[in-house]
């Protein structure tokens, strides 16, 4: 939310705060009442305590008690860190769901902006052309006047897409938003974090702004502004070697999270049991993704991968390391082929690698052995391990496969049939070194052979 700072006045006396509202057009006195008096009894001394309110007055005031310590202000490291994130993490799951159920969105809400944007788009020239509005500097030339000009006409478009504000309400995972993540409104006492300002607060969507923080410091120097998260002139370290980042990706299935991943990823990385639910799911991903437009520059899906994801053998160094979920990874891509999908059309030569914004992928666990019987007893072994749960129920919710290499071909290019571009491969086995070279030698060239076909 912008032009913040004269919203309201701040009235600081020894042990209260009185706090009088200049601006009501998002209901900021009773958004900060409500949240005052929620995180008190839900989370209490996390934010000041509600003392009085007159929200009819003119102009309306909040009283509440007074937190001691200073704003939080960089760096941010080191125990300050871990206090900042606990108390961002406390807010955001203070109020019980069907609470949260109850409140109204948070001020600055995907479609309060797309609202505010559309209304921009009206206010242009009665030929429809919102490039007309434009005011260009001498500098401008007469090519790049052109390529804005034609940027807005095909934004104005894109933001008058009937569903597109059908989708932005679906949000995932409800967390309670501050709604002003300045970190001038987290106080720092040397031991917590408390936190203030809640005038923007309502009912948001954690997931959707953790994105939008990520992608954000693809940058060297960087700010950003939101309901979770906030942070200005930040310089990260070491910068990505792609230009404009490395692509998010995401997994997850269920209604959601699917939306989610055709809303905010680059990428999908499911581990679905069967190639159709595989299908189902890549095709709900889609028509969310294609909402998004077609990707800018070049696509994150340029053509099958393969990766090899080996987990460590046992051993006193290396033991530790595959508790800790650590992973030998050895990857390696292939050329772009067309593949026949059954799931739609993002994965089609051309319209794919304009359009397919999001990369489908595999994650799938294999076990190599030409006696189908002596790998499906070493796949018990190591998922029961790893797990400590039956088989039977960890292959009903996960990729799987234990048998020969012929057998591995086929049961992996059924997925490249419903829509995978890049697999990931767990071997469950001791000898990683060995089942990584047998698949390469026996398994990976026939993919490529099948996705190129």
């Amino acid at each position: 939310m912008g032009g913040r700072a004269s919203t309201h006045s701040i009235d600081v006396r020894f042990d209260v705060v009185v706090k009088r509202y200049r601006s009501t057009d998002h209901g900021q006195p009773e958004r900060e009442w409500r949240a005052l008096e929620l995180l008190n009894q839900y989370a209490p001394g996390l934010a000041p305590a509600p003392l009085t309110a007159d929200l009819a007055a003119d102009p309306p005031t909040v009283v509440m008690s007074r937190h001691g310590g200073a704003s939080v202000h960089e760096p941010i490291r080191g125990h300050l860190a871990g206090a900042l994130a606990e108390a961002v993490t406390r807010v955001q799951q203070a109020v019980p769901q069907p609470v949260l159920e109850r409140l109204p969105a948070r001020a600055g809400h995907p479609v309060e902006h797309l609202q505010q944007v559309r209304a921009w788009s009206a206010t242009a020239p009665s030929d429809g052309d919102p490039a007309s509005t434009l005011t260009l500097t001498p500098a401008s030339t007469t090519a790049s006047a052109d390529a804005v000009a034609d940027a807005l006409r095909e934004a104005a478009n894109w933001v008058e897409q009937p569903r597109l504000a059908e989708l932005l309400a679906r949000l995932g995972t409800a967390v309670f938003g501050t709604g002003d993540a300045n970190l001038a409104n987290y106080l720092w006492d040397g031991t917590d974090v408390r936190v203030i300002d809640f005038e923007y607060s309502g009912r948001s969507d954690r997931a959707f702004e953790v994105a939008e923080v990520i992608e954000h410091g693809a940058g060297a120097t960087v700010s950003y502004q939101g309901t979770h998260f906030a942070f200005h002139d930040v310089t990260l370290e070491p910068k990505p070697a792609q230009v404009g980042g490395p692509p998010i990706w995401l997994a997850g299935s269920g209604a959601a999270a699917l939306r989610r991943v055709g809303r905010l990823a680059d990428g999908w990385l499911p581990y679905p049991p069967t190639s159709q639910t595989y299908a189902d799911e890549w095709g709900v991903v889609q028509e969310v993704a294609r909402l998004r437009g077609p990707a800018s520059g070049e696509s994150s899906t340029r053509g099958a991968h393969a990766t090899a994801d080996v987990a460590l053998p046992s051993g006193p160094v290396a033991g530790e390391a595959a508790a800790s979920g650590v992973h030998a990874v050895v990857g390696g891509s292939l050329p772009h082929c067309p593949v026949p999908s059954e799931a739609g059309s993002l994965v089609e030569p051309g319209l794919g690698e304009r359009v397919g914004v999001v990369t489908p992928a595999l994650y799938a666990t294999v076990c190599l052995d030409e006696d189908p019987e002596r790998a499906r007893g070493r796949l018990r072994t190591s998922i029961e391990r790893y797990y400590n749960a039956p088989l039977e129920f960890i292959e009903s919710i996960q990729a799987t496969f234990a048998g020969s290499a012929d057998d591995a071909v086929d049961w992996l290019n059924s997925y490249a049939l419903a829509g995978v571009r890049h697999v990931v491969i767990r071997f469950a086995v001791d000898d990683y070194r060995g089942a990584l070279e047998e698949f390469a030698e026996r398994v990976l060239p026939r993919l490529h052979v099948e996705v190129c076909s």
